[in-house]
């Protein structure tokens, strides 16, 4: 809370007497109260704050972290702050939260809370408390976090009309106590603090006072000490003092119910002291305010008025056994009386005692006092695992070895292994042992003479590869690319997979060497089993197998193979040759061919072609090693040719942009390579089939026709001259200009069109599609980007004039506005760069106060298409009932028997008694208030009239009715006439009296007045 306290109380000696005074009176009995000058209590300064929390105003100290925030106006933001050094080293954001007057924070096992209600006015009623989750703020990534909102009013508050450093409704302390949380008030009247109770779930609520206290001075900061049951409370007097206020024995929500002690203390800032948490048993950190020119501070308080036990301190542990699965611990230095060891509530007396029964893992204990008070958590305590007996060696559950392994062979990790051939007793087996396939075998490990009860098992997988065999000793061929007869083999047999082979050759029975290319089951490459460059010689071959199963390598051999070289002649397949007849040139030969040991051979010849005359031709048979023999065969020229050339088979020609044919050849028998003619064009472009007609002659009058199709079909669509188009950027609209392609076959300029509508208004991120179109129907679309971002809010201008509304209630305001126009009617301008008025929207709200006149503060907001919202439009409207209260009928005079005024009947105090006086239709009407709110008040005023021995009292009456809002109504007079109209009453009779005398002058006087007589009554 920012104050300058100085300053603001002499203002207010000067304005307001009585507040001086009551001051003054305040400050006396402040001399005269209890007050213990720092009796109990250590300040120790820590550290100045970072000025940028120069105005802590809650704090709280968490997962041994100091954490506070600022006061109103600063960053929703909560600070954790290095106790060394004062500096930042943590700011977490509240997103959806604003600062306007943090006061305090405190927290719960699950969630902290911030008390957004400082309130220095009393006309707040947007009071509320943030509430945050402790794993939330915790795990954040990137130190943001959103709230729950606890909204409140004061149940009691019944007038929000700004009362500055008078009001009973400002707060700037918080604690959580149980499963509610408490705010103390911070009373500017009476300089006492009330107590409120509000729920820790979100919602909305009207809040009770539940408590009070006489703090004798401002509260302004809280925090509840659960070891010791204290609630220890911040604050300061009007002569700059800073006090703590003690709440000690706290037992349920009736603090008051408590001891109280108050101290003065004297921290080494500011008087200031806004922030107050508990860091240890008796130990808190505090804050002050930055004020004029001293700093932002950290103090440590500690209070020795209530001391709680120290920990626990470890003794003896022990640790389990083999035989014993838990462990023990001594805690020693307990308090000397009856004492609770938590976790466990073990019960006790004693300086110390033995925890048994704790099983493996990290334990911390606190032990309470007789008072009830708490101590810290001790030193942290260790209980290890039960050992047990040694475990087996480690190892693979299965291993593969190649045939004839031994036990010697198994791998398993530890010490001392010993293998067995059964999982529990027997006896160990000799590592010479040959293992057997698909066997399980048992190892066992022995550490400090103990050797393990259970064993590792190890399936046996024996990799059973043989080499095969290859078929008997063969003849190779010269030349041949395949021998067959080494194809005649037997597969190896066994458990062997992922085979493998190399064949290796030798010229004796010693010195076998690879062959490069001999990795395949089978091998026949002649020419890399024998060297031919060299010598003809006869090689030995066998074929090394290898098998790889489960990662293990194993070998085996074929037998051996002898290959020697051929030495049988070829032996020709037709004899005699058939002659060959020809018109008139041989231009080709076909080939006889022989029979031969290593397999068919084809004859060759010395002759050239082509043969223009008859001639005896000399085919030759030759193997690999030489061995030859020969036949004759005769081409007889026959010199007629009647025969055309050879119509070729001429392929399509294929283009988009264009072809350019190639003139195609023929063969003739005579004239031989033959180039076609044609009287069509060569070169092509034109989109289409087109048939080339070519004509074969061969100069002896025979000629061939052949035709070859051209065909033209571009399907490749228009080229963007720029491949990748820039994003448009803009603020409220777009209207781009189309971009260009070029053709692919010509290069023409294409110009894009599009189906999206210009100019683009969309905000946020779009895009266009841009279509190009050749004359050929061929389509390329390329899509750039669009972003339109208007973060400017509408402008608003000018203002709306108050309106005064005769009426009763909010009822008789005028409608809201819902359009611009309807709003620029009344007098504002409302400018927005982008979005058209019929687009914007316009929201209001109404806050209402007060009764006479009742004030209606309408706020209106204009939001544009992109969601920026304006500033605030407010439009006062005062509503204030100014009819008076109106009587309509007849006031009747009246006449009453009586004496004196005092016989007048009594005045009417209501509206029916006065509509139900003598009169026709009689009828008062008010528009706004009930009857039985109006106030009926009246007058009387008296005179006399007639003799004095029988006055008329005459009566004049006037009544006035007032509504709720003060309208008074014309005088409603009445005329009451007070007489005596009533007779003398004579009741009973005259006794008769006898008088002694001779006429009438015996007769005694006769009587005048009233009193002669008894039986005489007179009203007045």
């Amino acid at each position: 809370m920012r104050e300058s306290h100085t300053t603001t109380f002499l203002f207010k000696f000067k304005r307001v007497p009585f507040r001086l005074m009551s001051i003054i009176i305040f400050s006396v009995l402040n001399i005269f109260l209890p007050i213990n000058q720092s009796i109990g209590q250590e300040i120790t300064e820590v550290v100045n704050l970072e000025g940028s929390i120069n105005e802590s105003s809650g704090l709280i100290y968490l997962n041994q972290k100091l954490i506070a925030h600022n006061d109103s106006g600063g960053e929703a933001a909560l600070y954790e702050i290095d106790t060394i050094t004062g500096n930042i080293t943590r700011t977490v954001v509240i997103d959806n939260a604003t600062n306007v007057d943090w006061e305090d924070i405190c927290f719960d096992d699950s969630y902290i809370y911030i008390g957004d209600f400082g309130n220095n006015l009393g006309t707040r009623q947007d009071l509320k408390i943030y509430r945050i989750s402790i794993a939330d703020y915790n795990t954040t990534t990137d130190n943001h976090v959103l709230a729950e909102i606890i909204n409140f009013t004061y149940k009691d508050q019944d007038s929000f009309t700004s009362a500055q450093f008078s009001t009973n409704f400002d707060a700037e302390a918080l604690i959580s106590y149980n499963d509610s949380l408490y705010i103390f008030t911070k009373n500017w009247g009476d300089y006492q603090s009330n107590i409120y109770s509000v729920s820790k779930s979100p919602g909305t609520y009207e809040i009770t006072k539940v408590d009070n206290i006489n703090a004798q001075g401002l509260i302004t900061g809280a925090t509840y000490n659960s070891n010791c049951k204290t609630i220890m409370l911040t604050g300061y007097t009007i002569f700059s003092k800073a006090f703590i206020y003690e709440i000690n024995g706290v037992n349920s929500n009736r603090f008051s119910e408590g001891s109280f002690e108050r101290y003065e203390i004297s921290p080494s800032g500011s008087f200031q002291i806004e922030g107050i948490t508990r860091y240890r048993s008796n130990q808190y950190y505090i804050t002050s305010e930055k004020y004029n020119t001293s700093p932002p501070k950290l103090d440590r308080l500690k209070a020795k008025n209530h001391l709680p036990p120290n920990p626990p301190t470890i003794g003896t542990i022990t640790q389990p056994t083999i035989d014993l699965s838990t462990g023990s611990v001594v805690l020693q230095g307990l308090p000397s009386t009856s004492w609770i060891i938590n976790p466990g509530s073990i019960t006790g007396t004693g300086t110390s005692t033995t925890i048994t029964g704790l099983a493996s893992g990290t334990y911390t204990f606190t032990v309470t006092d007789a008072s009830g008070y708490i101590s810290d958590l001790s030193n942290v305590v260790v209980i290890n695992a039960q050992p047990a007996s040694p475990s087996p060696p480690s190892g693979a559950s299965t291993q593969t070895f190649c045939e004839n392994a031994t036990v010697a062979d198994l791998v398993a990790t530890g010490s001392a292994i010993q293998w067995y051939d059964v999982s529990t007793g027997g006896s160990p087996l000799d590592t010479s042992e040959i293992l057997n396939d698909n066997q399980v075998y048992y190892a066992s490990q022995t550490i400090d003479n103990e050797e393990s009860i259970e064993r590792l098992s190890v399936t046996v997988v024996i990799n059973y590869v043989t080499g095969g065999t290859i078929g008997n000793d063969q003849t190779y061929c010269y030349g041949s690319n395949t021998l067959d007869t080494l194809r005649a083999i037997t597969l190896p047999t066994g458990s062997a997979t992922n085979l493998a082979y190399q064949w290796v050759s030798s010229g004796s029975e010693e010195g076998y060497s690879a062959i490069s290319y001999g990795t395949n089951l089978e091998y026949s490459n002649i020419d890399n089993l024998i060297n031919l460059s060299t010598a003809f010689v006869d090689v030995r071959y066998k074929r090394i197998t290898t098998s790889i199963l489960n990662g293990v390598s194993c070998k085996a051999e074929s037998n051996v193979v002898l290959i020697q070289q051929d030495k049988e002649k070829p032996v020709p397949n037709v004899s005699p040759l058939p002659d060959i007849h020809v018109g008139c040139e041989a231009l080709v030969l076909t080939a006889p061919t022989a029979s031969d040991n290593c397999g068919p051979i084809i004859g060759t010849t010395s002759t050239s072609l082509p043969i223009l005359e008859t001639t005896v031709i000399t085919w030759t048979y030759t193997d690999g090693f030489g061995n030859s023999s020969s036949q004759t065969q005769n081409v007889i020229i026959d010199f007629v040719d009647n025969e055309p050339p050879l119509i070729p088979v001429l392929e399509d020609l294929t283009g988009e942009c264009s072809v350019t044919v190639t003139r195609p050849i023929t063969i003739d028998a005579c004239a031989g390579e033959i180039t076609g003619t044609t009287t069509d064009l060569l070169t092509y472009t034109t989109q289409g089939t087109h048939i080339v007609t070519w004509t074969f002659d061969d100069g002896n009058g025979n000629d061939t026709t052949a035709t070859q199709k051209v065909i033209i079909n571009k399907v490749t669509g228009p080229v963007p001259d720029i491949l990748e188009l820039s994003p448009l950027v803009g603020v409220c609209s777009i209207s781009p200009t189309a971009p260009t392609a070029s053709d692919y076959c010509t290069g023409e300029s294409i110009t894009a069109t599009t189906n999206t509508i210009f100019p683009i208004t969309r905000q946020g991120d779009s895009y266009i599609t841009w279509i190009y179109t050749d004359d050929n129907g061929n389509i390329t679309t390329q899509n750039q980007n669009v972003s339109l971002n208007d973060i400017t809010p509408p402008a608003i201008s000018d203002s709306i004039a108050p309106t005064a509304v005769v009426g009763c209630s909010t009822s008789y305001a005028p409608d809201p506005k819902n359009t611009v126009a309807e709003l620029e009617a009344l007098g504002v301008k409302i400018d927005d760069a982008c979005t058209p008025d019929e687009y914007l929207v316009v929201s209001n709200t109404d806050v209402a106060i007060g009764t006479c006149p009742i004030i209606i503060t309408r706020e209106y907001r204009i939001t544009d298409i992109a969601g920026n919202v304006s500033a605030p439009i407010y439009h006062i409207i005062s509503i204030e009932e100014s009819s008076p209260p109106e009587f309509e009928g007849s006031m009747d005079s009246i006449v009453v028997q009586g004496c004196s005024v005092n016989d007048a009947p009594e005045a009417e105090t209501t509206i029916t008694g006065l509509e139900n006086l003598s009169g026709s239709g009689n009828l008062i009407i008010n528009d706004c208030d009930n009857d039985a709110d109006l106030i009926v008040s009246y007058s009387d005023s008296v005179t006399m009239s007639g003799p004095s021995a029988c006055e008329i009292t005459t009566l004049k009456r006037t009544y006035i009715i007032t509504d709720q809002c003060g309208n008074s109504s014309s005088e409603i007079v009445q005329i009451i006439t007070i007489e005596d109209t009533e007779a003398p009453q004579i009741s009973g009779l005259i006794d008769e009296t006898i008088i002694e005398g001779c006429d009438l002058l015996y007769a005694p006087p006769l009587k005048i007045r009233s009193q002669d007589f008894r039986l005489y009554q007179e009203t007045c």
